[in-house]
């Protein structure tokens, strides 16, 4: 049921996203676990059971979606530790677990083209919808928490935010290279 509410979270916001982030923002989150457990290992899971589906089971199959579970999961560890950085403040706990939320649900438009790697060209012009796709919801998900937290001066977070997609587009090449390698 926790993969069903997660991917339907992450489809709904690249639907309607003003009125999800709204939702997601005023949700009770109580620490990074909870974003842990209900959002990046459930989103993650997905887009590997996709990946080995695409790759068909083999054992191929079974070190790329291993590879694209850690890699992700410590890519994304980096920049949700990162940004914890730059909010040093620790009066406002939940904007530091806003932030997380927002980077892990604007990334899952990226993250979904994980299963692509073996289509070589057709990745690349997935990853670049994909990376449009979570710059937009980037976008209107920074003018939803400037709204919810009356934030003034956002722009180091923003960059900080896209700079994030940035290195999740070196994991995917990562990716892909050891795809060619193990195949």
């Amino acid at each position: 049921m926790i993969f069903v509410s997660a991917f339907l979270k992450a489809f709904k916001i690249c639907l309607f996203p003003q009125k999800q982030w709204q939702i997601i923002y005023r949700e009770k989150t109580n620490d990074s676990s909870d974003v842990f457990q209900n959002a990046i290992f459930p989103l993650l899971f997905i887009v590997v059971v996709l990946l080995i589906m695409v790759l068909g089971v083999s054992k191929q199959s079974m070190a790329m979606g291993i590879a694209g579970f850690s890699l992700l999961t410590i890519s994304h560890t980096i920049m949700v530790g990162l940004s914890n950085k730059i909010l040093k403040s620790k009066e406002n706990e939940q904007l530091k677990l806003n932030v997380f939320q927002l980077i892990t649900f604007s990334s899952f438009p990226i993250w979904m083209c994980l299963p692509m790697i073996p289509f070589g060209i057709s990745l690349y012009l997935l990853f670049i919808i994909g990376f449009c796709v979570s710059l937009w919801l980037l976008h209107v998900g920074f003018n939803q928490l400037k709204v919810e937290n009356s934030l003034r001066n956002s722009r180091f977070l923003i960059l900080f935010s896209v700079g994030s997609l940035f290195f999740y587009g070196l994991c995917f090449l990562l990716l892909q290279a050891f795809y060619r390698v193990i195949n």
